[in-house]
């Protein structure tokens, strides 16, 4: 079943990308924020924190993007493309939210609950990119096919 492509799919659309976009900045700025703390310029857990912080970075860009043109064009949130583009990012989020919440060590430096607050955006992220994942799975029209590949006639 196809979702009608008007204005109430479209503005959710912008506002699903719009959070994920500002989630991530959050999330990359308060990681960049904790990597002046001792843990890790002592090296203690600098590894996780840079690992987290790669993960996460490449996604800020294109989701404003995506919400920004949202305004524009009315079908690219819905190819095919943008559920893979939105599996993708969310599996990098999740492994961000991962990194982070694993730099949390007993250092016992006060500025480690950055890394919990970073953790909880970056998997809120991951989670609105799941959702954006289901609307372009529900909204394929015709022979679209997200999951599996279509049928070949051999007539």
């Amino acid at each position: 079943m196809a979702i009608n492509d008007g204005l109430p799919v479209r503005l959710t659309s912008i506002i699903i990308y719009g959070c994920c976009g500002l989630f991530e900045f959050i999330c990359f700025v308060v990681l960049i924020c904790y990597t002046t703390s001792i843990c890790v310029t002592a090296r203690e857990n600098s590894t996780r924190i840079w690992w987290s912080m790669n993960c996460i970075m490449p996604q800020i860009v294109p989701d404003l993007v995506f919400a920004a043109s949202g305004f524009y064009f009315e079908k690219h949130f819905y190819a095919p493309l943008g559920g893979i583009y939105n599996i993708s990012m969310a599996t990098l989020s999740i492994f961000a939210g991962i990194f982070a919440f694993s730099s949390f060590t007993g250092c016992g430096n006060p500025s480690q609950v950055l890394t919990t607050v970073a953790g909880i955006f970056a998997l809120l992220a991951g989670g609105l990119h799941i959702a954006n994942t289901f609307m372009v799975k529900r909204s394929l029209e015709g022979d679209d096919k997200l999951f599996g590949m279509s049928e070949i006639d051999d007539d």
